[in-house]
């Protein structure tokens, strides 16, 4: 979904991250590629650049060690980074960094923070955005810029499935009605966003695709 539209993910990045970047911008996507000092291949999700300054995206279900995981992965890849200024100085910048929760859905905390302890003692509280998508209704997603979100709102009652052939047949009823409800929302938002030119013909048809395809590989059970 990240790779299938420059302008949204523009969007994404501008929202999340407070930059104003054109919506036109030309998106590079890096080779994602890295190696840890054991040569072995770090694998980031989504690694790009706008406008000379480097981004990285990470999509996860949950919070595991996924915060040191960026962290090695935004250091692993000094190569672009790193300047020397002279003989006794350097400078490392880091890429800015986020984490989709697609099953996340406390959207207050919208940070992850490391805290380094240098050698002298020095302290340093290093963050990354956190942005849990079903922490948003479909709507919220599309007034808030994250429309580039709304395939993943097909997620929001996966965790009911397993149980389903054990639900009573009053209970399954619900389940489909809130099944339908949910579908219809995530549609009518997308209609919406098409009717007043907020998202593009094939984005439309993009994001009902991957839909359609998390539909059938998350619900084919039932």
């Amino acid at each position: 979904m990240f790779r299938l539209s420059g302008r949204m993910l523009i969007k994404f990045v501008n929202k999340v991250f407070e930059k104003d970047f054109p919506l036109d911008s030309k998106v590079r996507f890096l080779d994602p590629n890295s190696e840890d000092e054991d040569n072995e291949i770090l694998e980031r999700d989504i690694y790009f650049e706008i406008c000379g300054e480097r981004f990285q995206i990470e999509a996860q279900s949950y919070w595991d060690d996924m915060m040191f995981r960026l962290f090695e992965y935004a250091v692993s890849d000094p190569g672009k980074s790193y300047t020397r200024t002279d003989s006794y100085h350097a400078v490392f910048r880091m890429p800015k960094q986020a984490v989709v929760f697609l099953k996340g859905k406390c959207k207050r905390h919208n940070k992850l923070f490391i805290k380094l302890i240098l050698p002298d003692e020095q302290e340093v509280e290093y963050s990354v955005n956190a942005v849990r998508a079903l922490g948003y209704t479909p709507q919220e997603l599309a007034e808030n810029d994250l429309e580039i979100l709304l395939p993943f709102q097909i997620i929001r009652m996966y965790n009911r499935v397993n149980g389903y052939n054990s639900y009573t047949d009053e209970k399954k009823e619900k389940f489909l009605r809130d099944f339908e409800k949910m579908c219809k929302d995530i549609r009518y938002t997308m209609d919406s966003l098409l009717i007043h030119k907020k998202i593009t013909n094939d984005e439309y048809r993009e994001m009902l695709n991957i839909i359609k395809s998390l539909k059938v590989y998350l619900y084919s059970s039932i």
